[in-house]
């Protein structure tokens, strides 16, 4: 997870993006974390459906309502639910090999989360689940998803079974739905993050909030981007694209340097390439070898003129065929119109 989220920084940073926020669900919930924690100079904010944050032992002889069903919930997910996860974060390859040879196994691996984990009143289409099926099939990427079990795992499941350990101090806008597992209280998330600006209980919705409520998602996500000002220019997109911030871990320039001309460095010039003019597409080069059969054109290096293809090559004789490039001229010899 820790290197997923340095290459989103890394992106954003070469986008030039000194400002921006970071959202995300299931594994992207603990992606989403892991920017805040190593990026949080340039993170406006981050949301998460949910935060993952093991319950609070000080509030354990004095839970709610909605907490008892929350425990209840991941005790039973505990007890006949984790199969798939512990199938993939002990023996991925295993499964692997299957998830990307055997169309039926992948969807029978993949719709009976769906199937679990989906609040009843959400209807998701029937194209929504060959889509993201589809994500899975055609890159063959249904080993390495599970690989990642293997890999990051263990340290999910401890976050929100185990103990609560570290702090996240980037603002964060949280959703939590009534079919999720897990569903912290905000008192709970509290103590890992410090400084949650929104919190979001919507009355229906699971696992996959973005496809069982495509309408409520986004507008979730929109008021939670607005924790501050740089977080609200954040998340108006590239169309508002701030300008690029100097001292970037990724891009190791030390804080406050001077840019490169303001240095005295030398910026190299940009001319036009040979059988290249100013503000056009470079010519591509002929593959035609030099002697008395390139034309003119050709051996200037610039673009051949194409071939007409012939319409129709005809079939009456040898004589015929060899006259192919000449379709008219064919079709006379042979008595066609």
């Amino acid at each position: 997870m820790q290197r997923i989220a340095a290459a989103w920084a890394g992106l954003m940073a070469r986008l030039g993006y000194g400002r921006y926020g970071a959202a995300g669900s299931d594994w992207g919930t603990s992606v989403s974390t892991w920017i805040g924690k190593q990026d949080a100079a340039h993170v406006a904010g981050i949301h998460l459906v949910p935060p993952l944050v093991a319950p609070d032992p000080a509030t354990l002889g004095d839970l709610t309502d909605a907490e008892r069903r929350a425990l209840a919930d991941l005790r039973r997910g505990q007890q006949d639910g984790d199969g798939y996860s512990l199938q993939q974060a002990t023996r991925p390859q295993t499964i692997g090999y299957g998830l990307v040879d055997s169309p039926a196994l992948l969807a029978a691996w993949v719709v009976e989360k769906f199937h679990a984990w989906t609040d009843p009143r959400s209807a998701v289409p029937r194209d929504r689940l060959l889509d993201n099926l589809m994500l899975y099939w055609l890159p063959g990427t249904g080993a390495s998803a599970a690989r990642l079990y293997w890999e990051s795992f263990r340290e999910v499941q401890r976050t929100f079974t185990g103990g609560t350990v570290d702090e996240v101090r980037v603002p964060a806008g949280c959703s939590v739905f009534p079919h999720e597992n897990p569903r912290p209280s905000r008192r709970w998330a509290e103590r890992r993050f410090t400084d949650i600006r929104y919190w979001n209980e919507p009355d229906r919705g699971g696992h996959f909030a973005a496809l069982e409520q495509p309408e409520l998602s986004p507008r979730s996500c929109a008021r939670s981007s607005a924790w501050s000002a740089d977080g609200a220019r954040a998340a108006r997109g590239p169309q508002c694209r701030p300008p690029r911030v100097d001292g970037h871990p990724v891009t190791g320039r030390a804080p406050g340097a001077p840019p490169a001309s303001a240095a005295g460095e030398e910026r190299p010039t940009l001319r036009p390439s040979a059988g290249r003019r100013p503000g056009r597409r470079p010519a591509s080069r002929c593959r035609t070898p030099p002697g008395p059969r390139a034309s003119a054109g050709c051996r200037a290096g610039r673009r051949p003129r194409a071939a007409a293809r012939p319409r129709r090559v005809c079939r009456s004789g040898a004589r015929a065929c060899r006259s192919a490039s000449r379709p008219w001229a064919a079709r006379r010899r042979t008595g066609r119109r």
